[in-house]
């Protein structure tokens, strides 16, 4: 069986996970099994989280007595953390995809065990630019992330990680290096170079970094927000100290947290980001074709965050 390097586990999955291997004893156990069938009602337990959105319930989360953990994602699985976090069962209902266990394992799985660990995750791709840089894209799903990111990576950058940046320390602001690849929409086919595969949620997931890396943690430079439009606007602009604050609360990786502790974590992520490093809004003239000012226009804002408010045309 096959040990993976995941955000500081060592992961032991009896099922195929696209991770860098480790050869270090495992710390984390990931097992798949079949579930009969699932209730609509929330999981057991007190509710530490449950998101809602366009008329119904995506996830949930509840805690019982004994600090088990049950997950439900609705329509998909039910996820079973024992008390100690250092063993989970994915349990797919029989229709679902076996790859869905895959992006559970490597986006949603972590994440959780990182926020109850008072690790905070922004939802965001990241690379390290040419000139030693670290940058993060913010958003929502579909907001451009990864397809910024694979855009910086043709012009040099490296990959740091894909839609889940966990946050080790607030002050200064140090992220941690996660997945070796990027998860890419059919629209943005055109940067899918090289070898990819398609994910079972219809991605196309791109390896853009090598499974060696010199560090496994990062400072934080900048964070840019994509603001994708059809106008061929181009025109990065730093946000106020209360603006970029707004943002950071608006997009973490996990929706629906109800648990206190979480929130003041996120609070305290959000305030120390707004007062140590810029944030940006970045309107970007979304392709195919992709404009190849972009990536440079971006590395600039970051490299000289305090010299003019806009950049680009």
């Amino acid at each position: 069986m096959t040990t993976y390097r995941m955000y500081g586990w060592a992961v032991d999955a009896d099922f195929p996970l696209h991770l860098p291997t480790d050869s270090d004893k495992p710390n984390l156990r990931l097992r798949l099994e079949e579930l009969a069938s699932q209730s609509a009602e929330l999981p057991p337990g007190k509710i530490l989280l449950d998101y809602q959105a366009r008329g119904r319930r995506w996830y949930s989360v509840g805690r019982l007595p004994d600090g088990e953990l049950t997950m439900r994602v609705y329509g998909l699985c039910d996820i079973f953390v024992n008390a100690e976090r250092n063993s989970i069962r994915i349990a797919l209902l029989p229709d679902a995809d076996l790859g869905m266990a895959q992006v559970m394992a490597t986006g949603t799985i972590p994440a959780l065990l990182l926020y109850l660990d008072d690790i905070p995750v922004m939802h965001s791709s990241a690379v390290t630019c040419a000139d030693g840089r670290t940058i993060a894209f913010l958003g929502r799903s579909g907001q451009g992330k990864s397809t910024l990111a694979a855009l910086m990576c043709q012009q040099g950058a490296e990959l740091l990680t894909d839609d889940v940046l966990p946050v080790v320390c607030q002050r200064p602001v140090t992220v941690a290096v996660g997945s070796p690849e990027v998860r890419l929409r059919e629209a943005a086919r055109a940067l899918a170079v090289g070898s990819f595969r398609t994910s079972a949620d219809a991605r196309l997931v791109v390896p853009l970094r090598s499974e060696h890396v010199t560090m496994s943690e990062r400072r934080l430079d900048a964070i840019f927000i994509p603001l994708p439009n059809r106008e061929s606007v181009l025109e990065v602009f730093r946000l106020s100290k209360p603006e970029a604050h707004v943002s950071l609360m608006r997009y973490p990786r996990l929706l629906g947290w109800q648990d206190p502790k979480v929130i003041r974590t996120m609070f305290g992520l959000a305030s120390a980001v707004a007062d140590t490093i810029p944030v940006f809004g970045a309107k970007v003239p979304w392709g195919p074709p992709f404009r190849n000012d972009i990536a440079s226009t971006i590395a600039d804002a970051a490299a000289r965050p305090d010299e003019v408010r806009i950049f680009g045309s």
